[in-house]
């Protein structure tokens, strides 16, 4: 994560998936990183997959209707956005 700075308060992990960044970005937040996708499945993947205690929050939330209110240091997003043609 060499783009990421060492340390930062909060993060945000747009289309998060089953939150593998998600989880990596919590080694380098103090207050931690909420993660939001539209897909409700997903969501419940990521929560099985975070163990207790490692301080993510996924919340099921299509971008395009806005993201949750911050700040944030750094906000995030890795292959969530998906081009329909016709």
């Amino acid at each position: 994560m060499p783009l990421i700075p060492p340390r930062l308060l909060r993060a945000l992990d747009v289309g998060c998936g089953t939150g593998d960044l998600a989880r990596l970005l919590t080694v380098r937040t103090a207050a931690g990183v909420e993660g939001i996708d539209s897909d409700p499945e997903i969501i419940a993947r990521a929560r099985v997959l975070t163990p207790p205690g490692v301080p993510v929050v996924y919340t099921v939330l299509d971008a395009c209707d806005g993201l949750p209110v911050g700040p944030y240091d750094a906000i995030t997003c890795v292959a969530a956005l998906n081009i329909v043609t016709g």
